[in-house]
C-alpha cells in the first residue's frame, strides 16, 4: 500500500481509509462522530473521507512526498484519537 500524499479532491472509502491510516474502521466511525474527522455521504449513504483529510491526519504537507515518518504519523494519530477503538 502506497502512503503518499496529494493534493487531489477525490474520496475515500472507510475501509480504505483505515488501512492508510491504520486504524480500524470502528474508529473512524468513532472519530467521524465525535467531530475529530470529516466525511462526507455517498448517495448511497456510505461514508466517504477526502483524500484531503487523510492526508491532515497523517501530516502531510501540501505538497507530494514519498514516504510518511512511521513515528509521526503514530504521534499525530494518537494526539487525535486519544485511544484505539477496537
Amino acid at each position: 500500500m502506497k502512503n503518499s500524499c496529494d493534493t487531489g479532491k477525490r474520496l475515500v472509502r472507510l475501509q480504505d481509509a483505515s488501512e492508510m491510516l491504520g486504524v480500524t474502521m470502528k474508529t473512524l466511525r468513532v472519530w467521524d462522530k465525535e467531530g475529530k474527522i470529516a466525511t462526507v455521504r455517498s448517495a448511497g449513504g456510505h461514508r466517504r473521507i477526502p483524500k484531503a483529510e487523510i492526508d491532515r491526519l497523517l501530516g502531510c504537507p501540501d505538497f507530494a512526498i514519498d514516504k510518511i515518518d512511521a513515528s509521526a504519523l503514530a504521534a499525530n494519530l494518537k494526539t487525535i484519537g486519544g485511544k484505539s477503538h477496537e
